[in-house]
């Protein structure tokens, strides 16, 4: 499976970055992390650098609400997304995106982080060898039938092939 890489941040304290940095590298998280604390620069990091997960604070200045949960979801469905963000109520859980990200992490929960990007980036690949899995037992049925068909319009008949392995 593949190796979670790059995680791409979005705060804007540089003390909630260092402390996030050092949770990762203390619980052994050791993929590149890239932080940044704009709109502009989220935005150009995001397309560059085409992150393996995305971090975000929920109230960062310069976003509306859910607009950097959007704005990542409308280039890439399928990068994993955890809020990290200090204190959240339950009707602002209940309003918002929030619910949609793959997880969120309270910042005074934060020794929890490690655990939960790597639950979610394993479940993530998991779900993508499940996918390639899927796909290649269709294909592979696919060309059983074929080759059944041609069989049978040649008369040749072989009853394993036909009715599977008893």
């Amino acid at each position: 499976m593949g190796k979670l890489k790059k995680i791409l941040l979005l705060e804007d304290s540089l003390a909630d970055q260092l402390f996030i940095k050092r949770c990762l590298l203390k619980s052994n998280v050791f993929a590149s992390l890239i932080t940044c604390d704009t709109k502009d620069t989220f935005y150009r990091q995001l397309r560059a650098i085409e992150p393996d997960m995305i971090l975000l604070d929920y109230d960062v200045p310069g976003f509306y609400l859910n607009e950097a949960f959007n704005m990542v979801k409308s280039f890439n469905q399928n990068i994993p997304i955890i809020y990290v963000t200090g204190n959240i109520s339950k009707e602002l859980v209940d309003e918002t995106l929030i619910t949609e990200a793959d997880a969120y992490v309270l910042k005074e929960c934060m020794e929890d982080l490690p655990d939960v990007i790597n639950s979610i980036w394993l479940h993530n690949m998991v779900a993508k060898e499940r996918s390639k899995l899927n796909q290649l037992n269709l294909e592979v049925e696919a060309v059983d039938k074929k080759l059944i068909a041609l069989m049978k319009n040649k008369g040749i008949y072989i009853d394993r092939l036909i009715n599977g392995d008893k």
